[in-house]
């Protein structure tokens, strides 16, 4: 049993690599944005990456999100044995998220409404709070945070968490299968048209410094709806992660209807909208794909 574990091991380390290589990039990029206490961040994909790994890849691929989880929090001066707890936390909550569902009976490709909730509720909302439980009483063990800046640094935490698991996991487990489409010249077409239109609505939205934005920003449930129930789960997800991208994008540079005094705030603003959009969306492309087959047209 044991030359198989290891076995496994080894036949996993590509996968573990390219886990590890893709969390720590994408969480220096997410504590760049003025992170709560230095290591709570509102903008945190890597959740989302690790748990769709392990769905994708298995629960073997822990030790990449252990070692980066780790290794990137060190990297921002926690101290060693406060970011190994941090490390722990994170590849907990990915674990914590798999098992729940599996017990469950979830199907990672996310083809029913029933999916789509489980993965809303245990993984969204229940596992998250492994990570920043740890990870905020880790920092308070190690003098990093004060009492009083607890609850802020949990609040922060706890919703970066919940965003990269709604945002980014959903894209990869229905993106890890392509989708089947017939080779029809006038779907490809519409298609692509939405892709601009919707593109052009978002600069509109999050690019604008006038009040326009501010006035157009729930206009975007209109096409997003639009394109979940004619594209399925697979054009849902990459219009809540392009939608994501955009809006982060336009907030960081002072653009966009949640610019606010500070930084922090902006993005709190920003997260929840993009959490009700998320949300919505992801169950309306469930529901469509449950009736039609996805993009199969």
């Amino acid at each position: 049993m044991a030359r198989n574990l290891t076995r496994d091991f080894y036949d996993k380390i590509p996968e573990i690599t390219a886990v590890a290589i893709a969390y720590f990039i994408t969480a220096k990029i997410g504590l760049d944005l003025e992170a709560v206490s230095g290591f709570a961040t509102l903008v945190w994909a890597p959740t989302g990456i690790a748990i769709a790994s392990m769905l994708v890849f298995g629960r073997r691929v822990w030790p990449g999100i252990f070692i980066a989880a780790a290794a990137v929090n060190f990297s921002e001066g926690a101290p060693l044995l406060a970011a190994s707890a941090m490390g722990i936390g994170n590849m907990l909550e990915a674990v914590v998220a798999v098992y729940l569902l599996n017990m469950f009976g979830f199907r990672k490709s996310l083809p029913r409404m029933r999916d789509v909730t489980l993965f809303i509720v245990l993984a969204a909302g229940i596992s998250t709070l492994v990570s920043a439980s740890i990870g905020v009483a880790s920092l308070w063990a190690h003098g990093i945070v004060a009492e009083p800046a607890l609850s802020a640094t949990f609040q922060a935490w706890w919703i970066g968490d919940m965003m990269g698991a709604l945002i980014v996991a959903p894209f990869l487990l229905t993106w890890s299968r392509m989708p089947a489409v017939r080779k029809r010249r006038s779907f490809r077409l519409e298609a692509a048209a939405f892709a601009v239109f919707f593109a052009v609505i978002s600069l509109l939205v999050f690019g604008s410094i006038h009040e326009i934005g501010r006035l157009m920003a729930f206009f975007l449930f209109l096409p997003m709806i639009f394109g979940a129930i004619r594209f399925g789960m697979h054009g849902t997800t990459a219009a809540v992660v392009a939608v994501s991208f955009m809006s982060i994008a336009g907030t960081m540079m002072g653009t966009g209807p949640f610019v606010r005094e500070s930084l922090y705030e902006s993005m709190l603003s920003l997260q929840v909208f993009m959490g009700i959009i998320a949300v919505h969306t992801l169950i309306i492309g469930a529901a469509a794909s449950a009736k039609s087959g996805g993009l199969k047209k």
